[in-house]
């Protein structure tokens, strides 16, 4: 079973350029999500999880990415506000903004929102599967730009973890823009490990920063694990393929 996660920055394409930051306040290309679509088909990923994304913003022209993405590949979607503050809900564009799953129709998958208290981009998704006999979460998560507000997020994190039995795929833009030590007490309390093979992903020019990660449970496997060469974000996305160890296949 392949994966896939990207931060797709609401569709607008940032770049190096001076000017890539203003026009991200403009409309998005009308065609950028059939190049996506065409990126995707060559990975073939059975699951697909995105942050930044955007459901039908004036900034888009009112199309919904995601479902324009979902119908050209036929996959199942769901999407969620990155949102929970009424006042931000309300608001021109952001209320239109998010992040979501999608995946193949013949996994029975139910994605679910997760809010912490903290911050104000504050949503995570948990996903459950089977996968040969196990049942797996998948956790997607984009935490605060705040390095204090991210380690409450952790906090609050950790402790729904540990009511979690499954076995545990956690995939996200975690923003840690001073390096992975700031997991360091997360990872030794969850029994959780980074991905060895996780590589810088941003910017997408020339990448340098470890923001976005794959981190998973002992009984999980990660194999083919590789930055997708897709330039119509400032991240770079990464897929890998899940399998089991021996002891629990």
């Amino acid at each position: 079973m392949k994966l896939l996660f990207y931060n797709i920055a609401h569709g607008t394409n940032p770049s190096r350029s001076f000017f890539s930051q203003v026009k991200q306040l403009l409309p998005v290309k009308k065609d950028w999500t059939t190049t996506l679509v065409d990126e995707i088909k060559d990975i073939q990923p059975s699951i697909i999880a995105f942050v930044e994304v955007d459901s039908g913003s004036l900034r888009a022209r009112g199309k919904n990415h995601l479902k324009d993405i979902a119908q050209q590949l036929e996959y199942s979607s769901t999407f969620f506000s990155k949102y929970r503050n009424r006042l931000i809900r309300r608001l021109p564009i952001f209320r239109k903004l998010g992040a979501a799953v999608l995946h193949t129709k013949d996994l029975a998958i139910q994605p679910t929102p997760i809010y912490f208290r903290n911050g104000h981009k504050k949503m995570a998704i948990k996903s459950t599967f089977d996968y040969r006999a196990e049942q797996i979460s998948l956790y997607v998560l984009h935490l605060s730009l705040l390095k204090k507000t991210r380690n409450k997020q952790l906090q609050e994190f950790k402790t729904l973890l540990e009511s979690d039995e499954n076995k545990k795929i956690i995939v996200g833009d975690l923003n840690l823009f001073k390096g992975a030590q700031e997991l360091d007490s997360f990872l030794d309390h969850t029994n959780l490990s980074i991905h060895t093979n996780n590589q810088p992903t941003f910017p997408t020019w020339n990448p340098h920063l470890k923001l976005d990660y794959l981190i998973y449970s002992k009984g999980i496997r990660i194999t083919d694990f590789q930055l997708e060469p897709i330039h119509l974000s400032d991240h770079l996305p990464f897929s890998f393929s899940l399998a089991l160890t021996p002891s629990t296949a």
